[in-house]
């Protein structure tokens, strides 16, 4: 399956609020937009899907004394439904449809983590990993910044918070299926924000980016994208393995193996980049 070119959508987007648009690919193609946050219009605290891990995270013996969240949130989390209860903000109403199955996904992938003691001590150790060491941390203030001073347990809850988040976004490219729309142009840089954007010069399809994804026929799936000069980078996949009720990795010799199709699609791809200018290609999307 080729997954096809949002470009309209995304340049819609980033005309309007002036930033990347944020989002991933579901394992069936579909656009989930990432961009929907929770909260008010000048306090955002990140999307349903985000809370769900962190609170899941907050909800564990382990990792409870994080600090992760803004220290005036004050909620409960049900692992069950991953259902916030008692947030002191309000849930945003239009929320996509496309989002909910991600944190579906998720929570049901967390529910098995929790019945798999293996799965859930490799999470642990990668959460672990993503934590800046309590050693790191100085005594009750850090230095002055532009004439303020931050309290240091709410600079290391937000840094681990942005780590976390990081970690959730390969777990669901590693162990759903989800394609990561990334900030990051192909040759590493990240995009600006706020995005610096003219009616006259803008162009989203001057501006291709990097996808993360476990997905092994890259060239066909992501065959607009790569046409239009996008990166596609492949990460490690685990598959449900149903009998033995956990998840496995993938051999990474399986990536090696590139199928008859995916090799005709990547020819192609190659031979219209190499005779057409980028601007003309969008008459050959499949």
């Amino acid at each position: 399956m080729t997954i096809d070119f949002y470009g309209k959508l995304f340049e819609e987007y980033e005309r309007e609020h002036y930033r990347p648009f944020v989002g991933y690919f579901s394992p069936k193609g579909k656009l989930v937009d990432y961009n929907t946050e929770l909260g008010g219009k000048h306090r955002t605290i990140g999307n349903i899907v985000s809370w769900t891990f962190l609170m899941w995270i907050k909800s564990s013996d382990t990792f409870k004394d994080l600090g992760l969240m803004d220290v005036e949130m004050k909620a409960s989390f049900d692992k069950e439904t991953g259902i916030i209860k008692n947030a002191n903000i309000p849930l945003v109403e239009d929320i996509d449809v496309n989002l909910l199955k991600l944190q579906k996904d998720l929570i049901e992938l967390l529910k098995v983590m929790e019945r798999d003691p293996l799965l859930q001590a490799k999470i642990s150790e990668r959460i672990d990993m993503a934590l800046i060491p309590e050693s790191v941390k100085k005594h009750g203030l850090i230095s002055e910044d532009d004439g303020k001073m931050f309290e240091i347990e709410r600079v290391f809850g937000f840094a681990n918070t942005t780590n976390l988040l990081t970690l959730l976004k390969d777990i669901l490219v590693e162990y759903l299926g989800y394609d990561s729309i990334e900030k990051i142009r192909p040759n590493g840089e990240y995009l600006e924000y706020p995005l610096n954007i003219s009616k006259e010069d803008y162009s989203f399809a001057d501006r291709p980016r990097t996808i993360d994804t476990s997905n092994k026929e890259i060239h066909v799936r992501f065959f607009n994208y790569l046409l239009m000069d996008w990166k596609v980078a492949q990460m490690p996949g685990y598959i449900y393995n149903s009998q033995k009720g956990t998840f496995e990795e993938l051999p990474m010799g399986m990536y090696a193996i590139q199928s008859g199709r995916d090799l005709e699609y990547q020819s192609e791809i190659e031979t219209i980049r190499r005779l057409v200018p980028r601007k003309d290609r969008i008459q050959f999307f499949r």
